[in-house]
């Protein structure tokens, strides 16, 4: 058999050409990458690339990629003799030239920071001269010194789709040349969206401070019946992801308003990316007043519920957590994307997105363009113990005795992984393809109802907490119906066994956190992040973000439409 190559050069700055079989993925260097040097306003950066490290390969499963894939480590770093202290840049990766059977899904790249998925893609219907930003607003420092990054570069192996045609024609058809080429300024990053926020809750609230305790006991910012503690705090440190300050609303709040697409939201969080969070607060025309924010009607998170895995957002097969984590099949609740937001209908949180998020803004963009690929939704299948065949899952471990909510998934109450590494498979995200959503969409988690002011198994005393109200406090956001969170509690194995996650009790349980069968029926209330490179009207201010007056979204740059965040 003839072997077929897929010629591969990826370059910084200058020339790094690597030659791939696709047949018998048979990886060479070919060429050797040099220094170059480039300058982000009066500061000089030097662009360092690494060699590319690669064996005999073959297409790959994206599973395998993290040792089988084809990477570049390039380091871009402050140089000696630059007087500028900092600079902000972002890093692009352009398309010299690539072959038609490299214009397809099945090529795909990841730009990885501290081992972390930053960016990810495929090069379906591009062409030569496009420039694909790989991650935006990056910092370097006269103390940092220097930022290093590897980009994965493979042909994903599909085991339905005949792939031949990919592996014929000339070697024209099947070469990719390519260089990354990064631009900046000198000084501070441009503020996020979420930095803006933050500033506006300071001249609000003063000085953001810290909780500690979680349990509705008295203690730093808690009074004495163990709710009233409304306002913003921050996390930060081992129990948010890579370290980055998070600010969220606790309490019962009514400055956190958003209106958004047709729909008002509630703001629960900045995340590490800078991007917002928000929770569906129901139709815009409704200003927060009713008690049917959420969608469609009540639905079952999986209508299967006879084995650990169904506690998954996605899942695999069973038969142990690896297997569990593969996350081939999406939980009914997230659902196909056919599903459409006819009334009364078993509505998806995929089949709602495709239908409201793909709709026109009115300014030559849809609302899809506005949201975050990179905020993470923890799916948080770390297992705490395993008693008699009964798997208790670590959200249970942080929020049942210890009362220790995190942001980070994987942890324990003390921040501290329970696993050898963290699981990237359920950090879901629009770029992680380990754990890949779709549509960049989730719901609660757990831990961030804990921040809120949730607690286990406990019924909350007036005047509630945010999410649990309407917009007039009068009644509760749901009416009678409690609805889902996306941590999972635990997997019973008493009779035929059933698998169960945290839901926010209406019914019971008003406002707290209980358990309840993934089979059980629940409403659904979308969660979605806004990105960081949106604007809000006057964030820096003006607007008070209570139902009346919301922070409304503005149009976005054709820059931001291409940004991930």
């Amino acid at each position: 058999m003839k072997k077929r190559y897929l010629v591969i050069s990826i370059v910084s700055m200058l020339v790094l050409i690597v030659g791939v079989s696709v047949a018998y993925f048979n990886a060479k260097i070919v060429g050797t990458g040099k220094d170059m040097i480039i300058s982000v306003g009066k500061m000089k950066l030097a662009i360092k690339d690494g060699e590319v490290k690669t064996d005999s390969l073959m297409p790959i499963l994206d599973s395998t990629k993290e040792t089988k894939a084809n990477t570049q480590t390039f380091t871009v770093e402050r140089t000696s003799d630059s007087s500028i202290k900092t600079a902000c840049y972002t890093i692009y990766l352009v398309i010299d030239n690539i072959g038609d059977n490299l214009k397809n899904k099945f090529f795909k790249y990841e730009l990885l920071s501290n081992n972390n998925i930053i960016s990810s893609g495929d090069f379906n219907n591009t062409n030569n001269e496009d420039k694909i930003e790989l991650v935006s607003k990056q910092k370097i420092t006269e103390e940092t010194g220097s930022n290093t990054y590897t980009l994965r570069l493979w042909f994903s192996y599909d085991e339905v789709e005949d792939q031949t045609k990919y592996l014929q024609g000339s070697e024209e058809t099947r070469t990719f040349t390519g260089h990354i080429y990064v631009s900046g300024n000198t000084g501070e990053c441009p503020p996020t969206l979420a930095d803006k926020l933050v500033d506006n809750w300071t001249k609000q609230y003063g000085e953001i401070g810290k909780r500690e305790h979680f349990d509705g006991t008295v203690g730093d910012h808690d009074t004495e019946d163990g709710y009233d503690h409304s306002g913003v705090y921050y996390e930060d440190d081992k129990f948010t992801e890579g370290g980055n300050k998070v600010y969220y609303f606790s309490g019962n709040v009514t400055n956190n308003w958003v209106s958004f697409a047709g729909f008002y939201w509630r703001i629960i969080r900045t995340n590490e990316d800078g991007s917002i969070r928000l929770l569906y607060g129901g139709l815009e025309a409704d200003k927060g007043a009713n008690d049917n924010q959420y969608i469609g009607s009540t639905r079952a998170f999986n209508s299967s519920y006879r084995d650990p895995m169904y506690v998954g957002f996605k899942y695999g097969t069973s038969g142990n957590l690896s297997n569990n984590r593969t996350n081939e099949t999406p939980a009914p609740i997230l659902g196909p994307d056919e599903d459409t937001n006819s009334a009364g209908s078993k509505v998806t949180l995929n089949g709602w997105y495709k239908v409201n998020m793909n709709k026109s803004d009115g300014h030559n963009n849809t609302w899809d363009k506005y949201i975050s690929r990179t905020a993470i939704y923890c799916n948080d299948r770390s297992q705490l113990s395993i008693i008699q065949g009964s798997v208790y899952y670590m959200a249970y471990g942080r929020l049942s005795t210890n009362k220790r909510p995190s942001f980070k998934c994987g942890v324990d109450y003390l921040g501290k992984l329970l696993e050898a590494s963290q699981a990237e498979e359920d950090k879901f995200s629009g770029v992680n393809s380990k754990a890949k959503l779709e549509n960049p969409i989730g719901l609660m988690t757990a831990d961030e109802v804990a921040y809120a002011g949730g607690l286990h198994q406990t019924n909350l005393q007036p005047p509630y907490v945010y999410y649990y109200n309407n917009a007039d406090g009068t009644k509760s956001a749901t009416g009678s119906r409690d609805w889902w969170t996306m941590s999972p509690y635990y997997y019973n194995n008493a009779g035929s066994g059933y698998a169960a996650v945290y839901e926010v009790g209406s019914a019971r349980v008003t406002g707290g956190l209980s358990e309840e069968g993934v089979y059980a029926t629940g409403a659904v209330r979308p969660v979605i992040s806004l990105k960081s490179c949106v604007t809000l009207s006057n964030a820096s201010g003006e607007v008070t973000g209570d139902k009346d007056d919301p922070y409304v979204v503005q149009p976005i740059s054709a820059e931001c439409a291409a940004a991930n965040n």
